[in-house]
């Protein structure tokens, strides 16, 4: 049952989501957000600094966000991942990654994780050819190969869009609704989390 995952004290206020969203009463809920949420004007940086995920209805959204992050939050030095051919030629495409960088599998099939698991990034093993990631949430190490196109099929994300992450339970995360009105799409964010403390600003 998913009230499991919600601490006590957060269980209330998703029911009563819950209910805004069955009845399709978007008044009601977005009333009800404004005064229970931390609703802000704009996330800007000094927000984002303090979120391990970000997540917007929109992809330009989305891609701001994981601009900053690559640019701004991360201080580590780049490791630049190119594509191999089958006979070993380096390819014309690649992917920036830094130790620590969160980074998502868009692809089954070339690691024990599969497609949309967001791991932590760890080292390139050049021996190996592959890359070693953290899984933050089995607390395990992730070799993630090469597919058939000689590249490493991940992308770069704090943030991502919100059915993206559905399913998934996350801390700190700071949630950019784009004046969406989808009262769905607004329950699957404002659900990630086990307690409301883990949300750190919603931008409606």
């Amino acid at each position: 049952m998913e009230s499991i995952r919600f601490l006590p004290e957060y269980e209330p206020i998703i029911k009563q989501l819950r209910y805004y969203v069955d009845t399709n009463n978007e008044t009601g809920l977005f009333t009800y957000i404004c005064g229970q949420f931390p609703v802000v004007e704009q996330i800007d940086t000094t927000i984002l600094q303090k979120c391990t995920r970000a997540l917007a209805y929109l992809k330009s959204t989305v891609e701001a966000y994981n601009n900053f992050y690559s640019k701004r939050l991360i201080k580590d030095p780049r490791i630049r991942l190119w594509t191999k051919s089958e006979n070993g030629d380096m390819g014309t495409t690649y992917v920036d990654v830094k130790v620590g960088y969160h980074v998502f599998i868009i692809e089954n099939g070339v690691s024990l994780a599969t497609n949309g698991t967001p791991l932590w990034f760890k080292k390139y093993n050049a021996q190996l050819d592959c890359i070693e990631c953290k899984d933050p949430v089995k607390d395990t190490l992730v070799e993630v190969h090469r597919n058939s196109r000689g590249e490493f099929p991940i992308v770069v994300g704090l943030a991502g869009t919100i059915h993206k992450f559905q399913g998934d339970t996350m801390d700190d995360e700071a949630i950019n609704f784009n004046g969406s009105r989808d009262l769905n799409s607004v329950y699957t964010a404002l659900s990630r989390v086990k307690s409301m403390n883990q949300i750190v600003a919603i931008e409606l």
